[in-house]
């Protein structure tokens, strides 16, 4: 994941390469990932706020929005239906860190 020896910017040569270069490498991801910015109306980021956060605080919040929503006389059928709408927005691809991680 670095810049090779014989890369043309001699500043650049054995250094590592950041999350655009990387899924630059990769045409297909990378012109998935900006179609889906535009399509989104979203800016190309290297790390997106959701994802800066700590596992245990997203953990958290997804705890309080399943008690609040049980406190809504909430079905099983229910539940089951949002915690399958959670694990598709998991699947969003929302920034660069995001789908490299994929």
């Amino acid at each position: 994941m670095c810049f090779t020896d014989d890369h043309d910017d001699l500043e650049l040569r054995g250094h590592p390469k950041g999350l655009r270069a990387v899924l630059m490498e990769h045409k297909s991801i990378w012109d998935k990932y900006t179609d889906m910015c535009k399509w989104h109306g979203a800016k190309v980021v290297g790390r997106c706020a959701e994802c800066k956060k700590a596992q245990v605080c997203k953990d958290a919040e997804h705890q309080v929005k399943l008690v609040e929503e049980m406190e809504d006389n909430i079905t099983l059928e229910d539940m089951k239906l949002i915690e399958e709408q959670v694990l598709v927005a998991e699947d969003e691809w929302c920034c660069m860190y995001w789908v490299l991680s994929l």
